[in-house]
């Protein structure tokens, strides 16, 4: 299936975004795309589903205005988060986690809400971080977003410490864990090395990026290039 593009740098418009998810959830009802993360063969049509469902993107950007307005509703009623819990209520927490698969991406940067706060939570490794969000136990109907799944997260691994555009200082090992839209086709702060702009603005930047990042997804769910988010003009 061809990679699908939607548009993660502008909000979408209300009816628009309330059209796709609306689409998107009747696939999530006549397809089940849970049964395709433990089913030996999958139907074409489930597995479409489990993909678009993992690419979607229906609230727009959290960044566009440097998290000001995040709609904590629209994260919560997402394609991505309703399946997630779908699959949890069928499956069972340890099926479903067993379904899942981590995909880890060296230095990258990939945007999305924080459910742990990383500084302070540090892990020895990439991997280990990428096990922290694949075993993250949510808040359950806590009516905010850490009522939501890890499906994002990255890690810190320079050993003195990551450069980011923001106030924080970020320190080796910081492993933040995250919810995004879109875990397949992740918005992407920053990725390989900073472009000559990212280093002119910001002169203490430096040349490469200091993080790995990664995404848990469904086994037969394809992590995408993604694009890049609001973030990267930062």
């Amino acid at each position: 299936m061809a990679a699908i593009k939607l548009n993660s740098s502008r909000q979408r418009s209300g009816a628009a975004g309330i059209l796709l998810l609306a689409l998107l959830a009747i696939l999530v009802v006549v397809f089940r795309p849970w049964d395709a993360g433990s089913a030996q063969h999958v139907p074409i049509g489930a597995a479409a589903a489990l993909q678009l469902v993992h690419e979607a993107r229906v609230c727009g950007s959290p960044a566009t205005d440097q998290y000001a307005n995040v709609q904590e509703s629209c994260l919560l009623a997402s394609p991505v988060a309703r399946w997630w819990r779908e699959a949890r209520a069928e499956l069972g927490p340890a099926a479903l986690t067993a379904s899942m698969r981590v995909h880890i991406e060296r230095r990258a940067d990939y945007d999305g809400m924080a459910v742990r706060w990383g500084i302070g939570h540090t892990q020895p490794s990439v991997e280990a971080c990428a096990h922290a969000c694949l075993t993250h136990e949510p808040v359950p109907q806590s009516g905010h977003l850490d009522e939501l799944p890890c499906n994002a997260f990255v890690w810190c691994a320079a050993e003195g410490g990551c450069w980011e555009p923001d106030i924080h200082k970020h320190s080796f090992g910081d492993c933040w864990l995250k919810f995004t839209e879109g875990p397949a086709a992740p918005e992407v702060n920053m990725r390989g090395e900073l472009s000559q702009r990212q280093r002119s603005q910001h002169p203490d930047a430096p040349t490469e990026v200091q993080w790995h990042a990664g995404a848990v997804l469904p086994r037969g769910v394809e992590l995408r290039n993604g694009s890049w988010s609001p973030r990267y003009e930062w």
